[in-house]
Formats: structure tokens, C-alpha cells, sequence
């Protein structure tokens, strides 16, 4: 046998090993290297017995661009997320709770279209940490601008808060 040949076989030997790792890896973490929406459903609505943000808060939303405005925000039993208002855009996503109690994790996706044509102009992707204490909930984060191709555009911090949920 060559050289060549057995650092050709050593290679083909290191990328099956390599392969069969990431495999058993992926397979130990739920078939993909993504937490899924079940699961993260499912770990909200676990955490909701204790403190939890589930129902509707009018939130005062400020961000670095600089713009500032009032969103409701509606966190439900499954992990899902809606934003709504008359001074922000409308936008869905998750949240999740993260290891320390009152403290959880957003994501929130806003489509962007063209008022006019209706047609996509892009999105905005926004993560933030909320921390619940009491009836006082705060948030503080960033988020990301894109165009239709997934070009970043722009990015900024936000933070908001709300005292009370609504009734």
C-alpha cells in the first residue's frame, strides 16, 4: 500500500468516524441540532406552574434606531408569541423559560412589506431576555433588519416593560 493510498483511507476512516459522531450526537439531541417547537412548547408550559409571563402585557417598547411606542404582548400556555399594536409592527415567535426562575427567553419574528404593493420588503428578527418579578415585567435584547434575500441590514438594542398584565 502507498502512502497515498492510506492517507486517502485515513482520511475516508476520519470522516466516517466524524459522521457517526455527529449522527449519535444529533440522535441524543432530538434528531436535529435545533430545539424544536414541541419541545419548547412543552418546556413553557411546564414552567407556567411556577412564575410565569402567559397572558397579555402592554409593554413600553424603546429601541436604539432611536423609535419608542406601546406593543402588546401575548405569551400563551404553549410557548407561542404574539405582538401586536397600534405603534409597533405585528409579529409571532416563542418563548421559553431559561434555568433561573422569572427569567425567559423571546423570539419574535415581524414580516416587513411595502404598505402599498403589500409585497415582502424583508423581516425583522428580534431576541430578547424577559425578566418577570412580581407584576413588573422588563425586557432588554437586540434584533435584526433583513431584506427578502436574508441580507442584513440593520441591527439594534430594545428593551420594554409593562406593570400588570391586562385584563
Amino acid at each position: 500500500m502507498t502512502s497515498r493510498m492510506r492517507s486517502s483511507r485515513t482520511a475516508r476512516l476520519g470522516a466516517t468516524v466524524t459522521a457517526v459522531a455527529l449522527v449519535g450526537l444529533l440522535a441524543a439531541c432530538g434528531s436535529s441540532g435545533h430545539t424544536s417547537s414541541t419541545a419548547k412548547a412543552d418546556t413553557a408550559a411546564a414552567s407556567s406552574a411556577a412564575v410565569s409571563p402567559v397572558g397579555k402585557w402592554q409593554v413600553q417598547v424603546q429601541t436604539s434606531l432611536p423609535s419608542s411606542g406601546t406593543a402588546v404582548l401575548t405569551f400563551n400556555k404553549d410557548g407561542s408569541l404574539i405582538q401586536a399594536g397600534s405603534d409597533t409592527l405585528p409579529g409571532t415567535g416563542w418563548w421559553q423559560p431559561t434555568s433561573k426562575p422569572g427569567v425567559f427567553t423571546i423570539e419574535v419574528v415581524i414580516p416587513l412589506t411595502d404598505h402599498l404593493t403589500n409585497k415582502p420588503e424583508g423581516t425583522i428578527r428580534g431576541f430578547e431576555n424577559v425578566t418577570l418579578n412580581g407584576n413588573v415585567l422588563s425586557t432588554s435584547g437586540h434584533a435584526t433588519m433583513y431584506d427578502p434575500l436574508g441580507k442584513q441590514l440593520q441591527s439594534f438594542t430594545l428593551s420594554s416593560s409593562a406593570n400588570g398584565k391586562l385584563a
